[in-house]
């Protein structure tokens, strides 16, 4: 089965690398011209249609980009589920030049990464997708404030903090202290992007027990991009009395210009660092850290920055593994070669009474009505009933002709067609 209408369609992998059933999960995909004939699609992309494995059911999907003369789109579809360590088939269909655009935005706000409570057990402290302001999506109300002279930009979702080429006194902060309840570990995880080398630290993020951010202020945690490389960090958990212990220089780096997700996860006496859902760098404490409520700020009032930030989430547990590689989970997907959508047109013959011609000889053929050609021709059954297979058009796009059978100089005059078509897959 398949969708009536669209001349060509690609089939689409999805492999779920985790050992999670993954449910309303906005999958992305980038098309470009080594896996989609843009000449084939219409200009806006208007006509592009997802389904479920079935080729019918339609799934929710929305064009972030598209760009046909530069033969490059970026586009977001909402899959219902995918198995857990299972590879999943959807379609992209195009070429229906009469279709309208049912590109929706919305469908980012309803799928899993902008779930509020991602495993469902009251973990997450706070959530902020960071689309053009501080709000804080978790529900516990700890938004916070834009200081300074900070935008936004297209981030990873939706819209993401703008901190290229930002100074000090520009950063975020919450209104009030996130309430830890008392755990002794705590997840801090987003995605960023950073532009280049500063010269200088970067904060990217940090729970301040006091509110403040002046030099020697304890942060508990705290996570910077290191001074001589901004391509690596470091990382702490002030407020033992042995000071500032943590990882100094961390073994994992990241590349400019690209998006990475990164996690910081603190427990009583340990410290890890991951990036892109792999673990990176440990660090073991003789002493325990301390857990004191904060207030988080997203970048800092000191330095000079030079990144984007986006979807930075807070958890009151130490995040597993699993946890943290679906949180950062990019599925992997397949688009295989172009296939041609073909229908399947059946009729029945009658009379100019209507009453079916069963018993006479009939041939059947559909002609092309632009060009006049033949596309195919078929003998009718005996009991007036006719079908061919594998037609390469969109409905309507064939005038059918009735004629004697053997005879195509004698069409049949006062005969009907009664049609029916459906694609055949």
């Amino acid at each position: 089965m398949g969708l009536v209408g669209w001349k060509y369609k690609r089939e689409v992998q999805l492999i779920n690398t985790t050992s999670f059933n993954l449910e309303n999960y906005i999958v992305g995909i980038t098309l470009d011209s080594s896996n989609f004939d843009f000449s084939k699609a219409r200009f806006d992309g208007s006509d592009i249609r997802f389904t479920g494995s079935d080729g019918v059911t339609l799934l929710d999907y929305w064009i972030k980009d598209y760009n046909h003369t530069n033969q490059k789109a970026t586009i977001w579809i909402k899959i219902p589920s995918i198995p857990a360590n299972q590879t999943k088939s959807i379609y992209i269909y195009y070429g229906n030049m009469n279709a309208t655009s049912q590109s929706n935005e919305s469908i980012m706000m309803s799928g899993f990464l902008y779930n509020p409570d991602p495993f469902n057990d009251g973990s997450c402290l706070a959530f902020y997708p960071l689309d053009g302001n501080g709000d804080d999506y978790s529900g516990n109300g700890n938004d916070a404030v834009i200081h300074g002279n900070v935008g936004f930009t297209t981030g990873k979702l939706g819209q993401a903090v703008d901190y290229v080429n930002k100074t000090e006194n520009d950063y975020i902060v919450t209104t009030n202290p996130i309430q830890r309840h008392g755990s002794k570990e705590i997840t801090i995880c987003g995605w960023i992007n950073v532009a280049g080398h500063t010269g200088d630290w970067v904060n990217i993020w940090h729970l301040s027990p006091d509110g403040k951010d002046d030099s020697g202020n304890s942060r508990q945690p705290t996570l910077w991009l290191d001074s001589h490389n901004n391509s690596k960090f470091h990382m702490s958990n002030d407020g033992i009395h042995t000071g500032n212990l943590g990882i100094y220089l961390s073994q994992g780096s990241i590349t400019y210009n690209q998006w990475h997700f990164i996690c910081q996860v603190v427990t009583l006496r340990q410290m890890r660092l991951y990036i892109d859902g792999q673990l990176t760098d440990t660090y073991d404490s003789n002493e325990d850290f301390k857990f004191n409520d904060g207030w988080l700020y997203i970048g800092d009032k000191w330095y000079i920055k030079n990144h984007l930030i986006d979807h930075v989430r807070v958890f009151n547990r130490a995040l597993t593994e699993d946890e943290i590689s679906l949180l950062s989970t990019h599925i992997p997907s397949t688009i295989l070669d172009e296939v041609q959508v073909k229908s399947r047109v059946s009729g029945v013959i009658v009379d100019i009474n209507g009453n079916p011609m069963i018993n006479t000889p009939i041939k059947i053929y559909l002609l092309n009505p632009d060009t006049g050609h033949l596309v195919d021709s078929t003998d009718c059954n005996t009991d007036a009933s006719w079908e061919i297979n594998d037609v390469p058009a969109e409905p309507g796009e064939e005038v059918i002709s009735v004629f004697k059978s053997n005879d195509s100089s004698q069409k049949l005059t006062g005969a009907g067609v009664v049609v029916t078509q459906e694609v055949n897959e």
